[in-house]
């Protein structure tokens, strides 16, 4: 069945939406992306820009994260597409790497539509600078 059949007639997207249904993720050192998000060319730009290298988890989510509106135009269609995403990514990464735990949120933006944003959990002693990590 697919998920999105109702949904069909609103897609602004149809090929992106499809593969951030059937993502494709990559670790590098201790970071994790979306491979269609990120190469390794890409990575190196933003490793050199000091304000994504305060937090692993920042610099993830700044490259991992979907703007939904850019996928329809309806918020409340935004905000169901983004949970049937989430739970897509969440069995997918606890898949790929079972040993690792990732905040998966929808959230509403200040200024209208919704974002789905995407990061790995680490514990306190694990948050060095990604630079330090990732090269």
């Amino acid at each position: 069945m697919d998920p999105f059949q109702k949904y069909k007639s609103k897609v602004l997207d149809t090929p992106y939406l499809a593969q951030l249904y059937n993502p494709e993720f990559k670790q590098v050192g201790n970071l994790y992306f979306l491979s269609d998000h990120m190469d390794d060319d890409s990575l190196q730009l933003w490793l050199k820009n000091p304000k994504y290298l305060q937090t692993p988890e920042k610099l993830e989510n700044t490259i991992n994260h979907v703007h939904l509106d850019e996928l329809m135009e309806d918020e409340k269609s935004q905000q169901e597409i983004g949970k049937v995403l989430k739970q897509r990514w969440r069995e997918k990464l606890a898949q790929e790497f079972p040993k690792q735990k990732f905040e998966i949120k929808v959230i509403q933006m200040k200024d209208g539509g919704w974002e789905l944003q995407m990061w790995a959990k680490r514990a306190v002693n694990q948050r060095k600078s990604p630079k330090q990590k990732a090269g």
